[in-house]
């Protein structure tokens, strides 16, 4: 009896709480998420002991403090804006105590995949049953709820007879992820969900997380073969946006925190790191950057053959770049779409040359020999992908290209 009325909504709180919820069920928001939202207004609510039409900003500022993890944080603050907005709106209360929030940061994200050899020894010890748990996971990417509710009736069948999954996901989004032969023949042959229930309908997703969490080393879970999902496939496309879809993400921010940079990409920055130093060192020891003209641009190859008389400006373009990226990082964002022929048209970029974006074009592949970037398809016009590397890094680079830069313009200008 004392847990039931721990677990019910305090009176005070019932009628706005419901309309409230009421109000989002009839925008869309899907029904597992208007659970969660029903459980963090009730923790709110018993927690402070006060009616909602009383609730102070500093209630709520005492809140969010005394919550440990910083996501906890970002989700309690957004649950409030919504819910106090709506308040205030529906005319109980003529003024908005979650207007002004502080902003709370996103976590720095730190992705922890099962490593092939984990889900090696877990295959080997799994059940039938488990194996196709945990290769959903690690090879699809499918959260605990999206495996518990796969169904013989979501495979599909391509045109050219590849097979592929239709996940429903959160929120009631549905996606579609390939399917390997192996596991589109043995969801098929479900005939049903794929892990029915006791009764009816398919298991819980706490059984999904138990069975895979067993198998696995300790700290390991059925949301680090995701991890491990995101980090494989951003490392053989380099595409972010497409990571993110395959994850059923609607932002790349969020995916980024999935991905583990390979290892290989470390040690890539690590050199790149390495050769930024030394021309930094030599620019301090005599005011100027090294006659020979070895800098970051050198380190990734001799680009400057490409573009002739216009090195200075793929130097520029460089800088430019760097400069975006730096303030996409401080924006919250890695990711980025760079308008090429904007920003030649804006700085007067490859006068010379007949498709001047290929300037542009030129010291991103500059920046991504050097490992600072991953480079996605966007065509002749448009540059985008993700950036790898860290502020400080990219600090470092724009100093180094600066002065690279302003040294080839005094030498061209020299002899003329």
């Amino acid at each position: 009896m004392t847990n039931n009325k721990r677990m019910a909504m305090p009176e005070s709180w019932k009628s706005a709480a419901y309309g409230f919820l009421e109000y989002k069920r009839a925008a869309g928001v899907a029904d597992t998420s208007l659970l969660t939202l029903r459980r963090r207004l009730r923790a709110f609510a018993a927690e402070i002991c006060t009616p909602p039409e009383l609730v102070s900003q500093q209630q709520l500022v005492h809140y969010l403090a005394s919550r440990k993890a910083v996501e906890t944080k970002r989700a309690c603050r957004n649950l409030f804006t919504a819910f106090f907005t709506w308040f205030e709106a529906a005319g109980y209360r003529a003024d908005n105590p979650a207007r002004l929030l502080p902003a709370v940061r996103r976590a720095t994200p730190h992705p922890k995949p099962c490593t092939d050899d984990m889900i090696s020894a877990a295959l080997e010890r799994a059940t039938a049953e488990e194996r196709l748990m945990v290769l959903l996971a690690a090879t699809c990417g499918l959260r605990r709820g999206e495996i518990a509710r796969v169904h013989s009736s979501d495979v599909i069948t391509g045109t050219h007879g590849e097979r592929s999954l239709i996940v429903h996901g959160k929120g009631g989004k549905q996606r579609i992820v390939p399917l390997t032969e192996e596991l589109a023949q043995s969801i098929a042959a479900a005939d049903g969900y794929l892990f029915p229930g006791r009764w009816d309908g398919h298991v819980e997703e706490s059984y999904i997380g138990k069975r895979v969490s067993r198998l696995l080393p300790p700290g390991y879970s059925c949301h680090k073969l995701r991890h491990r999902f995101a980090t494989v496939a951003y490392t053989d496309s380099h595409d972010m946006l497409a990571v993110a879809r395959a994850l059923g993400h609607s932002s790349t921010d969020t995916t980024q925190a999935y991905v583990a940079l390979p290892e290989e990409a470390l040690r890539a920055l690590t050199e790149a790191a390495a050769i930024i130093h030394d021309v930094k060192a030599d620019t301090l020891h005599d005011g100027t950057a090294q006659a020979d003209g070895s800098d970051l641009a050198a380190a990734g190859g001799n680009v400057a053959a490409e573009c002739g008389e216009d090195s200075a400006d793929v130097l520029l373009a460089a800088l430019l770049l760097a400069w975006s990226m730096t303030d996409g990082i401080r924006g919250g964002s890695r990711s980025f779409r760079i308008d090429a022929a904007s920003l030649v048209v804006q700085w007067g970029l490859g006068k010379e040359h007949g498709r001047r974006s290929v300037v542009v074009q030129t010291a991103a592949r500059r920046l991504e020999s050097l490992g600072i970037i991953d480079l996605a398809s966007g065509g002749d016009e448009v540059v985008c992908g993700n950036c790898t590397a860290g502020l400080e890094l990219l600090e470092m680079v724009k100093e180094s290209y600066w002065r690279e830069w302003q040294r080839r313009l005094a030498s061209e200008g020299g002899g003329q």
